[in-house]
């Protein structure tokens, strides 16, 4: 009579799926424990370009809870019928020394498909930087004066794309094209995110 290897099979099958199991349930709780990240502004500045319709007066950082936002007073020289494209080139830094060594070109996201209502779309990284700004701005933009306090980007958002964000430094150049395809309005920021201690 052969030995009956049936409950054997089962025993093993269990061990396998208890080590998954365990082994999934740690991860899950890794991802649970890990603090959230919040945003870090270290700079903020309008671009040193001639089409450039920004010009900032007045710039500062302030805390709010574990992060650091960005206040700002700041022009438009010139309005703006439409926008044809929003561009964000991004450059990864890998130490808090800024230099050629320790950073290097990251990526470009171009938004070309009806830039003005995306840009007062909700639930986007750039939402809460926009909403921020007064008097409100949307397409036709005004020539004038504005301004935007506790400014800055949703890591939350962000996350969804997918990119480890924290231990680096970012450096972003926000580009604005009108509806002739110019330069409209330049900026840069840099930043970084931060694991939450509280």
């Amino acid at each position: 009579m052969r030995p009956r290897r049936a409950p054997l099979r089962a025993c093993f099958i269990l061990i396998v799926l208890c080590d998954v199991w365990l082994v999934g349930d740690a991860a899950g709780s890794s991802k649970r424990n890990k603090s959230p990240l919040v945003l870090y502004m270290l700079d903020g500045s309008a671009c040193n370009q001639g089409a450039n319709a920004v010009s900032w007066s007045k710039v500062w950082f302030s805390p709010k809870g574990s992060s650091r936002l960005c206040n700002a007073d700041f022009g438009l020289s010139r309005p703006a019928k439409s926008l044809r494209r929003i561009a964000f080139k991004i450059v990864r830094c890998s130490d808090s020394t800024i230099s050629y060594n320790t950073c290097e070109y990251f990526d470009t996201w171009k938004f070309e498909v009806s830039p003005c209502t995306l840009m007062r779309a909700s639930k986007m990284p750039w939402t809460p930087w926009v909403t921020s700004i007064t008097p409100s701005i949307y397409c036709p933009i005004k020539a004038g004066n504005y301004s935007f306090r506790d400014a800055g980007v949703s890591p939350e958002a962000l996350a969804q794309f997918g990119i480890p964000l924290d231990n680096v430094i970012w450096i972003v150049t926000l580009t604005l094209f009108d509806n002739d395809a110019r330069e409209y309005a330049c900026v840069n920021y840099t930043l970084e995110f931060k694991r939450s201690r509280q």
